[in-house]
């Protein structure tokens, strides 16, 4: 089986690529009018972590597939869509051109990084015992979810004081640390990452952790503002939901 290369993780403003190489074209089991593209490098980011995938086209000057959704099958990304004209393919070691949706790309970084943002000002604001249990990025009501550990105040309390370090966090726009850290030196591997090569780490503000999404360069590329909606106990857990304008 063919690894694909995840190029998106090392440039989150790669919009466009050109050279690489398709492996295989076949027809999607779950959804009978699409077909499934495999590329020996994408700039496609699957879904998953919370995150939706990238939108965009695959061409190779002639066919023109669209795609619709990526996402992650072992070590392969499989780019999901439409060819146009509707009869078209790829042949196998054909050299395609990739283009992402700006707009969609931007707007998927900007809301998994201020999920980012939100668990360091968490930690800010003193409750150092909240651990990130799960996260929802996508543009219709996002928010991230933390094992409490017996650490709440009042929900108004919380989302004042956090709405209030957020503005503070966006002023100082600090730069976002992108690592790639050997993977017999990192503890706490999350499962869903390749076992013994390097692990892509992500830094906000000194809150670092293994993670294969899109990120902005500093803070202040997240948006202008992010506000905190909510922050509801349910139970062992609270979900901070938020957006970002």
């Amino acid at each position: 089986m063919t690894r694909t290369e995840h190029a998106y993780l090392n440039d989150t403003f790669l919009f466009e690529h050109n050279g690489s190489k398709v492996v295989n074209v076949s027809r999607s089991e779950n959804e009978p009018k699409q077909s499934v593209v495999l590329l020996n490098s994408t700039i496609f980011h699957p879904q998953g972590g919370g995150q939706p995938s990238d939108v965009g086209i695959i061409s190779d000057g002639q066919t023109t597939f669209k795609v619709l959704k990526a996402i992650k099958s072992g070590e392969q990304v499989q780019h999901l869509g439409t060819f146009e004209p509707e009869d078209s393919t790829f042949e196998e070691n054909a050299i395609v051109h990739q283009t992402v949706d700006k707009d969609s790309r931007l707007q998927n970084a900007s809301l998994h990084s201020a999920g980012h943002l939100i668990d360091f000002a968490v930690k800010l604001i003193g409750f150092d015992k909240w651990t990130s249990s799960k996260g929802y990025h996508f543009p219709q009501s996002p928010y991230v979810e933390y094992n409490h550990n017996g650490q709440y105040t009042k929900e108004s309390e919380i989302v004042e004081t956090l709405n209030v370090e957020l503005d503070k966090l966006l002023k100082k726009n600090e730069n976002v640390k992108v690592e790639m850290v050997p993977y017999d030196k990192w503890t706490e591997i999350p499962s869903y990452l390749p076992a013994g090569e390097p692990v892509r780490t992500i830094n906000y503000g000194g809150i670092c952790g293994a993670c294969s999404g899109t990120h902005v360069n500093t803070f202040g590329q997240i948006g202008s503002k992010i506000t905190i909606k909510s922050a509801k106990k349910k139970g062992a857990v609270v979900r901070v939901s938020y957006k970002v304008e």
